[in-house]
């Protein structure tokens, strides 16, 4: 014998609608149920439930995808030294030691093959973290002295401001008078 205990569950919240709305409802739906045009509608609405109910599905999965965080602390275990460098590179972007302006970020995005949409820093740096995460530790170190070799030549308003006033000088000029 079969089962039928879902549609018996069905049934039972068919009665609870029933009398929440009661007989005249009922009857109006069951009318409307015959007419071929207002079932064709039906049909459609429920096509449409059905195909949200599946993308929300699928933004279920996407939202189960690894964080980058979480890339990085499984390459750190299986590979210190590359899961160190990674740490490094994504540690400099977000506290904006390298590429502190968006600009910069997205212009070393296009260098780097990434096309950078994202109007967040957080999102633009996952986009370049996933480019990285797939470079071996040779390029890493590569890209690491480049960016090292950059930082140092600091365009700051404080950096400039030294320069214009030459603190220094001014400080040596000023002992010796």
């Amino acid at each position: 014998m079969k089962n039928y205990e879902k549609e018996l569950e069905l049934l039972l919240e068919i009665l609870k609608i029933h009398k929440k709305f009661g007989s005249g409802t009922f009857n109006g739906l069951i009318t409307l149920l015959n007419d071929k045009e207002m079932l064709k509608k039906y049909e459609n609405i429920l096509t449409s439930i059905d195909k949200l109910s599946n993308k929300k599905k699928s933004d279920e999965l996407n939202r189960k995808k690894i964080s980058i965080k979480e890339k990085l602390i499984q390459i750190a275990t299986s590979d210190k030294r590359r899961g160190d460098l990674l740490y490094l590179f994504y540690d400099k972007l977000m506290a904006k030691e390298w590429f502190p302006t968006q600009k910069q970020l997205v212009g070393f995005g296009v260098e780097a093959g990434v096309i950078l949409k994202g109007k967040s820093r957080d999102k633009n740096v996952s986009k370049i973290m996933e480019t990285l995460l797939l470079l071996p530790e040779s390029q890493l170190l590569e890209l690491k002295a480049r960016f090292e070799v950059s930082s140092e030549n600091d365009r700051s308003l404080e950096n400039w401001s030294d320069i214009i006033f030459d603190k220094n000088s001014f400080k040596k000029h000023n002992s010796t008078i």
